[in-house]
């Protein structure tokens, strides 16, 4: 973990800046703010709260431009470069689960391609965060 607490307005710009259509990983936005990919959980637990309001918009059938933050956009990295927004390549979520609805249907609403199980995303989707 690094020295120096990251610094959550400049997280949240760069959660902001990830585009639609792309996404990125928990240890990439920590390199993005002069950490390492080992500060991925320190990352997800600064973000929490935002992403838990935002799943609280799109859970009452709220938009994605009403979220607060773009959290559908954060996956996770896989050795080997697997990426997904799951917590193992291989789970499998059916379409009437909500964690389906406010996670894998904006993905697919923003034009990314899925493939189940895992929902595995293609690398070419990942986009490199820079500190703004």
């Amino acid at each position: 973990m690094s020295d120096t607490p990251f610094d959550s307005s400049r997280l949240i710009a760069l959660v902001k800046s990830i585009p639609k259509g792309q996404v990125t990983t928990y240890g990439r936005l920590a390199e993005a703010l002069g950490g390492s990919r080992n500060d991925q959980h320190q990352i997800g637990e600064m973000l929490h709260p935002q992403c838990r309001e935002t799943v609280m918009v799109l859970a009452r059938g709220g938009s994605a431009h009403e979220a607060l933050l773009p959290c559908w956009r954060i996956v996770d990295e896989y050795v080997g470069g697997v990426l997904s927004p799951l917590s193992g390549p291989n789970d499998a979520i059916p379409p009437d689960d909500p964690f389906y609805q406010i996670v894998i249907q904006p993905l697919m609403d923003e034009g990314i391609p899925l493939m189940a199980p895992g929902y595995v995303i293609d690398p070419r989707y990942l986009y490199d965060p820079v500190s703004p």
